[in-house]
């Protein structure tokens, strides 16, 4: 039998600035996104040679997520933040162009795909022509939104827009006006509850363009093979054994226990307590650790322009930060670096930074090189290393017995 479930106080106290993605919203992007895959299949069939012909579906899942998190990380304005969409159209064009050629290359390397690659010419044509398709559907989407906040009074509630949340058995429900539902298990409703810091009276609206957003994310980054987050218990064991208490490139849904995190789309992840992603320019997160200290779980980006960023982030905190204990502890794929091998080793690590090199990386403690189909949660080889200053070694020192179990 459903029963209604009310929204209970939020904890810590409310924070009535944060803002929530209106749930229609929410499903306007998702038919967007459907329409992208839907006219470049479309352009594969179709016997005129479009120029959306040559991107197969696995190419673009690939380049989605990486301008996903390209665009999230870095301070390039854009208009919607799954949908490239970089305000620069240029810009935009010429990234989606050498995503393409990229792409096309590594296929070309990798002998599990037997493809005929598409001349550098055509693979232009088809980043140009996928920027303009981009930018048409995000103009859309922003549009829509537009007028949905024009209908809705300010001091908006989950009642006034007829979002309401129903129990059914172990699971939550939570309906907008009958158009769209969302189905979670009670547990990871209750979790999102107890995070909750925004208005009580749009928690269901809340819950529901969170948990639609990392869904989106999370079929992308499907059968890419590129990290989408830790196992669960990788997490835990990472947790235990560095005694970390924040997490990178995480979000509301998958975030472990008590732990604070550092979110992709803070739009919508602020409002269960979500931070700004590390290593972004405006360097909030990273004041908060300078101050106080922490151990931290650093999941490294799957794209190596973020991934450089986070890596020269943490070098730059534990050289210029002696006395303030900092322990990161950070897991590294082969797609954090540009034209990696299947088989990673300590040298990689000097495209992300030189300093992770040679006479100076005296602040990495621990370094393991797990090979590829030896990793549960990536099927290329991936890294772990633990970068910590003095203090850091003295505050947080190593469990190996834990770590050796995250892969």
């Amino acid at each position: 039998t459903a029963t209604f479930v009310t929204s209970p106080p939020a904890i810590p106290p409310l924070v009535s600035s944060i803002s929530v993605e209106l749930p229609p919203v929410s499903v306007f992007r998702l038919e967007k996104l459907h329409e992208l895959f839907r006219q470049c299949s479309d352009a594969r069939s179709s016997p005129n040679n479009h120029p959306l012909s040559v991107i197969d579906e696995r190419t673009l899942r690939t380049v989605l997520y990486r301008w996903i998190i390209r665009a999230s990380h870095g301070s390039d304005s854009f208009l919607d933040p799954v949908i490239p969409s970089w305000e620069d159209e240029a810009y935009l064009k010429e990234y989606l162009q050498r995503q393409f050629i990229s792409e096309s290359r590594r296929a070309v390397d990798d002998t599990r795909y037997n493809v005929n690659v598409p001349s550098i010419e055509v693979l232009r044509d088809a980043g140009a022509s996928m920027s303009e398709l981009c930018l048409s559907l995000a103009k859309e989407v922003v549009e829509f939104r537009s007028k949905c906040e024009q209908q809705v009074p300010p001091n908006w509630t989950d009642s006034n827009i007829n979002v309401a949340g129903m129990e059914d058995g172990n699971n939550v429900v939570i309906d907008w006006s009958g158009k769209s539902r969302l189905s979670i298990p009670l547990s990871l409703f209750n979790s999102l509850v107890r995070r909750h810091v925004g208005q009580q009276n749009r928690l269901m609206s809340a819950v529901f363009s969170a948990v639609r957003r990392h869904e989106i994310i999370a079929a992308i980054a499907d059968q890419t093979e590129m990290v989408c987050h830790l196992p669960p218990q990788s997490v835990d064991f990472l947790s235990k054994g560095l005694n970390a208490s924040l997490e990178t490139f995480s979000d509301s849904v998958s975030v472990r226990g008590n732990n604070y995190f550092c979110a992709m789309f803070p739009d919508v992840d602020a409002a269960f307590g979500g931070l700004s992603p590390f290593g972004k320019d405006s360097g909030s997160v990273e004041s908060m650790l300078t101050r106080s200290g922490a151990s931290v779980i650093v999941v490294a980006p799957p794209e190596n322009n973020a991934s450089s960023q986070c890596c020269r982030t943490i070098v730059d905190m534990v050289e210029s930060h002696a006395n303030v204990p900092l322990s990161f502890g950070v897991v590294l794929s082969s797609d954090c670096f540009v034209n990696a091998t299947r088989t990673l080793s300590a040298d990689h690590l000097r495209a992300l930074d030189p300093r992770l090199c040679g006479d100076q990386n005296g602040f990495i403690s621990f370094i393991e090189v797990i090979p590829a189909g030896s990793c549960n949660f990536s099927k290329s080889s991936s890294m772990f290393l633990l970068i910590q200053n003095e203090a850091g070694k003295r505050h947080f020192p190593l469990n190996t017995s834990s770590i050796k179990d995250i892969n």
